[in-house]
């Protein structure tokens, strides 16, 4: 996926088809509007994706399905490899229990759970050394396995609070009202928040930049002022000092940066308010990513169901039979069926599972969210780039109707469509790229715990290696996101390949660092304010309503659960809000960065805000290059002048 050198314009779709380009966008003068006439970008990246499919169906959930039984992973496995309640020699024994409370794997069926009372018959052991003369009493759990019904006596993963559980449950129960309308309330204050952001973020940016330096300010101070205890020794009062002179340093140069900033915070200010405009004229567009959420969702249950069957289909393989059993041992709850042999007992093998079978299909799972986190983020930009470079009518607002030069009124519909004919391969390529870098994170993680399976503490310098080779990664991650998500504007915009729009991208990107650096810090700031804001006020709200009002107040045991799922559902309402938010504003900017571009001095389609900001700019250059050239001219005739001079003296 190289670059088409010797192409012409003419050959540029078929470019684009392979994953390259040959537009120079530079040389195309005025940009008036989105590209209209686009190809499908990227195609052998589908090509790639539908083979990974196939395979995964040919070689992973062929077998899975064909060999697998999630049986055994719902239902007790005895020692013999039988499924207790469905293989045909224990078909009439559906429960399974621990002989040895210390060891999860090995399993007895049986028909009844007072089997557990028989220490001898069944070999009943509370610390894997020796036979009980008593068991313990048991009671039924999940209707397939006989848990221990005592406190002292218990077996990890099993231990549960049932009742509490239901208790709580039943106040979620009592909360659906509530629950409801704090989804309708989190929705309100979402919106609420981006009109506000729309006409006050200035202030908001303003106040974090004074926060900062008075904070910085402070700590400084009081930092220096701890230095004079007397209580202190001199080595101590030394690092508190020198650490104080620090703190002001990195305050003083903060503040020097702001100084030398301020146009550009200026800027971005400007930015984020031009996103807010963009929700206000598509408020619908905030609702977009519920339908791929959902579509994510229904793969990630199709997921889970082969998982189920993947793991299911493990390879058979022997463990060493607890230390106090021996060679012949029966179980009367299996009215002595299944003696021990060998030394060893059956059981299921996940970890060549792992590794063999359910890492691809883990990588899809992987691949699959981000293509579903990369769709809804380029049909986003394309609306708001569709809406940024559609100009404005005599009363201010952007020209609506499907006339040429006009903004859709269905532009979130036809971004959707136009980004699914054209661009899921560029959209699949730049998926591709984060989920092999999330891949090889879970790989590493992986490969940390089995090296230090089985050790009370991990050795430290290999702990240390590993946690800065997944910082590393994650920084690498992060990085990449932010470049594929840069190319993805790109190509909502022109309708160029993956390639070429990252190279397009980072190289106007690159050339705008300060600027870059600005509207991150600022849009960041602006959307973690939102993401606390939202949900803790709607949250404070429900909570008011379930403390006083009835029946709210009378019925409910606790309300902490049902304050728990209205915190989760309402930030889940933000995150969706200041996602699309976030998105516009990362378009807007990038499209503000091209416009300035293509079209400076041609008339800018950017917000009068921007256009302002840009035009003050301009006129003070031309004013200062012309006050350069003056002075350059003055010292061109004051040399002219003593080159005279001289030749008269001479």
């Amino acid at each position: 996926m190289g670059c088409c050198c010797g192409c012409f314009k003419k050959c540029d779709p078929c470019c684009r088809r392979l994953g390259c380009g040959c537009a120079d966008h530079d040389s195309e003068g005025r940009l008036a509007s989105i590209e209209k006439n686009r190809s499908c970008t990227d195609i052998p990246c589908i090509l790639v994706f539908g083979a990974f499919i196939v395979f995964l169906v040919s070689y992973v959930w062929a077998t899975a399905f064909t060999e697998g039984d999630p049986d055994r992973l719902i239902r007790g496995v005895n020692h013999a490899g039988k499924i207790c309640g469905k293989t045909e020699s224990v078909k009439d024994l559906p429960y399974a229990f621990w002989p040895d409370v210390t060891n999860f794997r090995f399993k007895v069926c049986t028909a009844d759970c007072d089997a557990t009372l028989d220490g001898t018959g069944n070999h009943i052991s509370f610390d894997g050394q020796a036979a009980s003369l008593i068991g313990y009493p048991s009671e039924l759990y999940m209707d397939k396995y006989c848990v221990p019904a005592v406190t002292n006596v218990s077996i990890s993963g099993f231990d549960d609070y049932t009742q509490e559980l239901q208790r709580s449950m039943g106040d979620v129960e009592t909360s659906i009202p509530i629950i409801g309308a704090s989804i309708g309330i989190a929705i309100v204050m979402s919106f609420f928040y981006i009109w506000l952001m729309k006409c006050c973020v200035g202030v908001l940016v303003w106040s974090t930049v004074g926060a900062i330096l008075v904070g910085g300010l402070v700590l400084g101070y009081t930092v220096l002022d701890s230095a004079n205890d007397d209580n202190l020794t001199d080595n101590d009062k030394d690092i508190r000092t020198y650490g104080s002179y620090v703190i002001f340093g990195i305050t003083f140069i903060f503040f020097v940066l702001i100084v030398f900033a301020r146009n550009r915070i200026r800027i971005a200010i400007q930015v984020i308010k031009s996103a807010g405009r963009a929700i206000g004229d598509m408020p619908m567009m905030v609702f977009f990513p519920i339908w791929p959420l959902i579509a994510t969702i229904g793969f990630f249950f199709a997921w889970v169901f082969a998982a189920i069957y993947i793991f299911s289909a493990g390879q058979s393989t022997t463990n060493d039979i607890p230390s106090y059993m021996s060679n012949g041992d029966t179980f009367t709850a299996e009215s002595g069926a299944f003696a021990l042999a060998d030394g060893t007992f059956s059981v299921i093998d996940y970890d060549d599972t792992i590794q063999n079978a359910f890492a691809p299909h883990f990588f899809l799972l992987l691949w699959v969210v981000q293509i579903g986190v990369y769709f809804t983020f380029t049909v986003i930009a394309g609306a708001v780039a569709n809406w940024y470079f559609t100009p404005r009518g005599e009363n201010g607002k952007k020209l609506r109707g499907s006339g040429e030069g006009e903004l859709p009124r269905t532009a979130v519909c036809r971004s959707c469509c136009r980004t699914s004919r054209y661009h899921l391969g560029t959209i699949i390529y730049a998926a591709l790229i984060i989920a092999t870098i999330q891949f090889i994170r879970a790989c590493v993680r992986y490969i940390e715990r089995q090296l230090n399976a089985g050790q009370k503490e991990p050795n430290k310098l290999q702990k240390l290696l590993f946690r800065i080779l997944d910082c590393a990664l994650w920084c690498l991650e992060c990085c990449l996101d932010k470049v594929s998500k840069n190319a993805l504007i790109w190509t909502s915009i022109y309708g160029d390949a993956f390639c070429p729009s990252v190279c397009g991208s980072f190289k106007l990107i690159w050339s705008n660092l300060v600027r870059i650096a600005v509207i991150t810090f600022f849009s960041g700031v602006v959307t973690i304010l939102g993401k606390i804001m939202i949900p803790l006020m709607t949250t404070a709200i429900c909570g008011l309503a379930l403390l006083n009002l009835d029946p709210y107040k009378t019925e409910l045991g606790s309300p902490l659960l049902p304050l728990v799922v209205i915190f989760i559902i309402s930030m889940a309402v933000a995150n969706m809000f200041l996602t699309v938010y976030d998105t516009a504003i990362d378009t807007v900017f990038l499209c503000f960065l091209i416009d300035e571009k293509q079209n400076k001095g041609q008339g800018m389609l950017a917000d009068p805000g921007l256009r302002e900001i840009v035009e003050k700019y301009e006129a003070e250059s031309k004013q200062l290059a012309a006050s350069v050239q003056r002075k350059g001219g003055q010292n061109v005739v004051a040399n002219n002048n003593n080159d005279i001079n001289e030749e008269a003296q001479i």
